[in-house]
């Protein structure tokens, strides 16, 4: 069973996106800002973070900047509601696995976490 970290600011979609991955599932923690994010990633380990890129605190892109500097890094799926090309690549450029822009289809978060 995969364990995912859900790291989004939004509560609506937190709360909409969480009971889905469960579902499926998927153990599933969830983290409202990047503080929070940090803090269990030192207390947890995890196969998948799906990683909201404009967070409060501290940002998406350093978040993965961190989780990329692990010996083993889990996947990291970058959300956001950006759709600049720009930032694709850069963030794939970072070591992201996937970008997603907001809003997209459940089942193609899906297909990204069960990808190898």
């Amino acid at each position: 069973m995969k364990k995912v970290l859900l790291v989004e600011d939004d509560q609506y979609f937190r709360d909409m996106l969480l009971p889905l991955l469960q579902q499926k599932g998927y153990l599933v923690d969830a983290a409202e800002d990047g503080v929070l994010a940090l803090k269990k990633l030192q207390n947890e380990s995890y196969h998948v973070i799906i990683l909201d890129r404009n967070l409060p605190e501290v940002r998406g892109e350093e978040i993965l900047n961190l989780i990329k500097m692990q010996k083993h890094s889990p996947k990291v799926i970058i959300i956001t509601g950006e759709g600049e090309a720009e930032t694709r690549k850069e963030m794939l450029f970072q070591g992201a696995d996937a970008y997603l822009e907001k809003p997209f289809e459940v089942k193609k978060l899906i297909k990204l976490i069960e990808k190898d």
